[in-house]
């Protein structure tokens, strides 16, 4: 079933390419939970009755439902339902500290919250234990024809909250036709094929996560999701082909697992932060046969893919351009604001018109990150624009740095931060997550540190480098937690070194 994502008329949702696929590779599996295997034929009867139950909850067309669930294929289930119904789904996590209605605004907001775990008390809207004995009953009774609605581009289908690392959650509202879209164009990009195998590596509610597993499932492919195994048994038993990790969890499984069998046929889609050269050579000698990186928001999607020595290729359907202080268009070679336009990008922010007022300005969404275009049509990326360092008139994305102080051998988990002295110069601010005695150990890469960095620059060390639920670095929530802090540092550097409030253009 082809689909231009362009054309409206064209639209369509998941639950029809399953039952395609239910008729024509029925026997051929979609989705692996753990152990248990689900056939697109099975996995059609059990939407159908999904689908049928969820319409008698007689919820109105666009209404908000919250959902949770450790195991994704009750999650799916529910998911592609709602996606069917034109019902706005929106993931969070039951066992986070703001799992009530009282503490989280979109729980709060939510006519239905699904979920396998009790959560607090508070919420508006009803609320439905999902548990093992309720889908049983779910999938083995008679709930008669759904009523289906029409297939509408503006349904409000999805509801993404952005990842928090530079201020406050956003939410925005993700409407069928760019749901659409941005499956699309991964399909076009990626060169995914029915005989794929994705492993879901992250939560099933990190927006990389579905939109690649719904590709999956319009191409007939198999997604799979370890529920009660550890990363490095799951790629031993389910040999994918296809994964997505951040740079981070790359670097974690590396180090936290000596006996991977490297699987030449397995492609890793990279994102988060750039894959230094090393970590780049040892992911492919003992983990897979292919790394793409790639560069995307939560707000546009993807925006291009890069090459070994950095260049973005862009994708379909994405205009892009750089932006100058004044928002005039700058010229090839140029350091400026990444902005763009497409079918991709959402129309604005949930409740929040100066931020969407902020952030779309004539017809371009721009998105706070640095870059520039080479005058071969590359993009170059630096990173988010209050993550930028002006060293000297040069400037220097935080997230590079980060990446030059892991080709240093260091191990530990480190983020940086831009900083200012006391003659407001700006520098690197290096944290080091290590336990509380190991001020001798922060000091010695502080020391290595000092022969590896040119420059002046401050460390810190910290408990743990907080994370959003994507993987991205909370760098707001670490520089509250340095700020008024000394920093271990060796003698040559600027001990009144602060973080900067905000990063000058």
């Amino acid at each position: 079933m082809a689909i231009d994502p362009l054309n409206s008329q064209t639209l369509t949702c998941t639950a029809d390419f399953i039952a395609l696929h239910a008729r024509q590779r029925p026997d051929h599996v979609a989705v692996i939970s753990d152990d248990h295997e689900t056939t697109y034929a099975s996995l059609h009867v059990e939407l159908t009755a999904m689908t049928a139950y969820i319409a008698g909850l007689g919820l109105p067309r666009g209404a908000l439902v919250a959902l949770a669930h450790a195991d994704m294929r009750p999650r799916l289930l529910v998911a592609l339902a709602l996606e069917r119904l034109g019902l706005t789904m929106v993931s969070f996590r039951a066992d986070a500290p703001a799992a009530t209605g009282a503490d989280d605004p979109i729980l709060g907001q939510a006519d239905l919250i699904m979920s396998d775990t009790e959560i607090g008390p508070g919420h508006r809207g009803r609320f439905l234990h999902m548990t093992d004995a309720w889908l049983d009953d779910v999938l083995s009774r008679d709930h008669g024809a759904a009523l289906l609605p029409d297939i509408l581009p503006d349904d409000r289908v999805l509801m993404v909250r952005t990842s928090g690392s530079t201020g406050r959650p956003k939410a925005m509202v993700v409407s069928r036709a760019v749901v659409a879209a941005r499956v699309a164009q991964r399909i076009a990009n990626y060169d995914y094929a029915p005989q794929d195998r994705f492993l879901a590596t992250m939560s099933f509610g990190v927006g990389v996560i579905y939109l690649t597993t719904l590709a999956f499932l319009w191409l007939g492919a198999t997604v799979m999701s370890p529920c009660s195994m550890t990363l490095t048994a799951a790629l031993g038993r389910y040999r994918p082909t296809r994964m997505v990790m951040l740079q981070y969890q790359l670097a974690a499984l590396l180090r936290e697992s000596p006996d991977l069998r490297r699987l030449p046929n397995l492609v890793l889609m990279a994102g988060g932060a750039k894959i230094t050269p090393a970590l780049r050579r040892e992911a492919l000698a003992r983990l897979c046969g292919r790394i793409i990186e790639s560069y995307s928001t939560n707000e546009t999607s993807m925006i291009c893919t890069f090459d070994d020595a950095g260049n973005g290729r862009l994708n379909p359907w994405i205009d892009i351009d750089i932006a100058g202080a004044d928002g005039a268009s700058l010229p090839p070679d140029l350091v400026g604001e990444i902005r763009v336009r497409g079918p991709t990008v959402i129309g604005g922010y949930e409740d929040d018109p100066a931020a969407t007022e902020a952030a779309l300005r004539d017809g371009w969404w721009h998105t706070g990150d640095f870059g520039l275009i080479t005058s071969a049509g590359a993009l170059r990326l630096l990173g988010r624009r209050d993550d930028v360092l002006n060293l000297g008139g040069i400037k220097r994305a935080a997230g590079d740095i980060e990446a030059e102080i892991l080709t240093l051998g260091i191990t530990h988990d480190i983020a940086v931060l831009v900083g200012q002295t006391a003659d407001g110069d700006a520098i690197p601010l290096v944290c080091v997550a290590a336990d509380a005695d190991a001020e001798r150990e922060v000091a010695e890469i502080a020391s290595r540190l000092r022969d590896g960095l040119l420059g002046r620059f401050a460390v810190y060390r910290v408990d743990a480098i907080p994370r959003t639920p994507d993987g991205k670095v909370g760098r707001r929530q670490l520089r509250r937690e340095i700020a008024g802090r000394k920093p271990v540092l060796p003698a040559e550097t600027d001990r009144d070194a602060a973080p900067a409030r905000d990063a000058a253009w």
